[in-house]
């Protein structure tokens, strides 16, 4: 019932601070909006909080690797963020690359076929 609130209020634009569930991370109580003040000022544009939204959704695929609860992928994620914005845009790329890759092998393999 938790999750299906939040992701409510998310749908809605609202932000939720969740309680951190691993205690003594950097953006430990911060919002997207902390982040995008910490190093963008207070006039952040919004194609700089779309663009941490996405760096934020592209860590919590990321960190969901090393644990099953959402929530905590996400926390990492956030942590990750505090300290630099464009932390997960390696992460792109990589998927990308991988992407690609797979396409050429699933090709080249169903031409043997």
């Amino acid at each position: 019932m938790v999750q299906l609130t939040e992701r409510l209020l998310s749908l809605a634009g609202i932000e939720v601070i969740a309680e951190d569930q691993i205690k003594g991370g950097y953006a430990d109580g911060k919002t997207l909006k902390d982040i995008a003040i910490k190093f963008y000022g207070k006039k952040y544009t919004e194609k700089q909080m779309k663009a941490l939204k996405h760096q934020l959704k592209l860590g919590v695929k990321e960190e969901m690797e090393h644990t099953d609860s959402r929530s905590k992928s996400k926390e990492i994620a956030m942590d990750h963020l505090w300290e630099n914005p464009e932390y997960y845009k390696g992460a792109e790329a990589k998927e990308d690359k991988e992407e690609e890759k797979f396409a050429k092998m699933a090709k080249k393999n169903n031409k043997k076929t």
